[in-house]
């Protein structure tokens, strides 16, 4: 299938963003992380590959609602939500997908166990049929907030098509490991 945007929540230092954008020479990015270290090095990477032009970088969490949240990422390009982080931004998922709702977009997630608290969000989406979804679900209490099941559970509820990464019927995860879905809505 061909997209015509890449939302990438979770970036980090945009692997698949920055992967993407060299594949798929018509295809626009929008890379969201809340960590200053690892954004700095996918805006560096993105200007050596002259693809700068073609995605915009935000330093943002995305969650179920607007707001604000602490994030350390002393030390680390992966960080964490902590109390003595620094204050970033929140974006309520529906809301910033829903900008993008007439486009052919392809999201990818991986938020360390608030993929959670993101699922409570997704019914508010409205071009859900536009978008395919790779999430990477963590282990139950990930993070104190990882629960793969209930993830697989509202999607369902909302009539996703789930399946693994080779397009494979996915019915149930392993609690316990890191899984990779791919979603799509009807």
């Amino acid at each position: 299938m061909q997209f015509d945007y890449l939302i990438d929540i979770g970036s980090n230092i945009g692997v698949m963003t920055v992967g993407t954008l060299l594949n798929n020479p018509t295809i626009k990015a929008v890379a969201i992380d809340p960590n200053r270290k690892a954004l700095s090095l996918l805006q560096k990477t993105l200007a050596l590959n002259r693809l700068d032009e073609r995605c915009t970088v935000m330093k943002a969490g995305v969650g179920a609602e607007d707001g604000f949240i602490k994030f350390n990422d002393e030390g680390s390009v992966t960080g964490h939500v902590a109390a003595d982080g620094h204050t970033v931004r929140m974006i309520k998922f529906s809301d910033f997908l829903n900008e993008y709702g007439s486009y052919r977009t392809l999201v990818k997630i991986d938020i360390e166990g608030y993929e959670s608290v993101l699922v409570r969000d997704f019914s508010a989406v409205r071009a859900l049929y536009n978008c395919t979804f790779v999430i990477e679900l963590h282990e139950a209490g990930f993070n104190d907030t990882g629960d793969p099941e209930f993830v697989m559970d509202s999607l369902r509820a909302l009539g996703a098509d789930i399946t693994d990464v080779r397009n494979m019927p996915v019915h149930h995860v392993d609690v316990d490991r890191i899984s990779q879905v791919v979603v799509t809505f009807a």
